[in-house]
């Protein structure tokens, strides 16, 4: 018999085999579509949960990222391929490994967070494991990605952060409404906004900005826009199903009074890859004012 399981409707081009039965109801005349098919017998083997590493990996390990790199080849055409290599085998230096994955963010107080964690709870049960929710400790107040950072420029950049954090005042931000990127109707980032001293927000960023640019790392191409992420929805989310998460969220309300933000101080993280999710590492902290 078939060891799988059929996951969808489906058109057949001739009569059902034996290891199959139409559904009940279904019509079998001739041109008619018998709808979803199942299977007789026991289901094949269930598809592995979890995340796609390479073995082997055992719990809290982190991820090398260049076990996940394998070369491109050309085609006869000339058009990019890609050339599959074994992850046992890694195409790459070693040296892949000595590049970090850093952000500079302000952290939240522990009420911000826990209203930040609970609008997860505010969404339907059947809505809810469409999204990946951040946890309490992931959380912050990011005011520059830099990416790919080699080790040797931790020191520079840290006395750029201390550099704009030095010239820039405490503030005090407050919890706003929710939102989404791209937009509420066909979601993929749900974020709750921020309110306050947006200003003083703003002007910290630009100051950490240009001294970044002066060591030579590049400006963003789009302009800042400051959120606190909630949630990321999964990729297989049909767009009908999005839309409704986005309209439950739209509708999501925070406690009030709305938790404060007191912005003191900025962090240098590192964001590692782990097996059982990111880990973020604080490389420095640099007080304001």
């Amino acid at each position: 018999m078939s060891p799988y399981r059929s996951e969808g409707p489906f058109r057949p081009t001739g009569p059902p085999g034996p290891d199959w039965t139409p559904r009940p109801g279904a019509s079998m005349r001739p041109g008619s579509n018998p709808g979803w098919f199942v299977p007789q017998g026991p289901p094949g083997p269930a598809r592995p949960s979890g995340p796609r590493v390479p073995q082997p990996y055992a719990p809290g390990q982190e991820i090398r990222r260049r076990d996940f790199h394998a070369p491109t080849v050309n085609r006869p055409d000339g058009r990019p391929g890609f050339n599959p290599a074994p992850v046992s085998e890694p195409p790459v230096p070693e040296s892949m490994d000595d590049l970090w994955r850093t952000f500079i963010a302000a952290d939240l107080s522990s009420e911000a967070k826990a209203a930040l964690t609970g609008t997860a709870w505010k969404v339907p049960d059947f809505l809810r494991p469409n999204v990946r929710w951040s946890r309490a400790e992931m959380m912050h107040l990011t005011l520059r990605f830099l990416g790919d950072t080699d080790q040797d420029r931790i020191d520079v950049i840290t006395e750029c952060m201390s550099e704009a954090a030095s010239r820039s005042g405490k503030f005090t931000l407050r919890l706003d409404d929710t939102g989404a990127f791209p937009d509420l109707r066909q979601p993929k980032v749900l974020w709750v906004g921020i309110k306050g001293e947006i200003d003083r927000l703003h002007m910290l960023q630009a100051r950490l900005e240009g001294s970044l640019k002066r060591i030579g790392v590049a400006g963003e191409d789009r302009r800042y826009n400051p959120h606190l992420t909630v949630g990321r929805l999964q990729r297989e989310v049909p767009p009908f199903a999005a839309g409704q998460i986005g309209q439950a969220f739209a509708h999501v309300r925070l406690p009030e009074p709305r938790p404060d933000i007191q912005v003191d101080s900025l962090v240098l993280y590192r964001s590692r890859l782990m097996v059982d999710g990111p880990l973020y590492e604080e490389l420095a902290r640099a007080p304001l004012g």
